[in-house]
């Protein structure tokens, strides 16, 4: 959770969680959402949803270690998304985020 202003979210699923609590553990209002299953965000009320993605904040960012193409609809068109878009890339998990 934030400790200041809302000023920044960052949405990741899987181990890419705690590459995402470290980018944020310096920036006071920056807030990390773990979204492992979109559909089951997606089922919750507007109200809940409106609760964890504020639409006044719209500097976000996505991280998984995956296609990118699904995440455009919770980052917007502002955000960013930062993940696998190529086929084949094989490597253990810390090469490919170097990568």
């Amino acid at each position: 959770k934030e400790t200041a202003d809302l000023d920044l979210i960052i949405i990741a699923t899987g181990s890419e969680v705690q590459h995402a609590l470290k980018v944020a553990a310096d920036m006071p209002g920056a807030r990390v959402v773990s979204m492992p299953c979109m559909s089951l965000y997606e089922r919750q009320s507007a109200e809940y949803k409106e609760s964890i993605l504020p639409s006044a904040c719209t500097k976000r960012v996505s991280m998984e270690a995956g296609v990118t193409d699904l995440w455009y609809k919770y980052v917007g068109t502002e955000g960013k998304t930062v993940g696998v878009d190529r086929f084949g890339f094989s490597a253990p998990g810390d090469i490919v985020m170097k990568e």
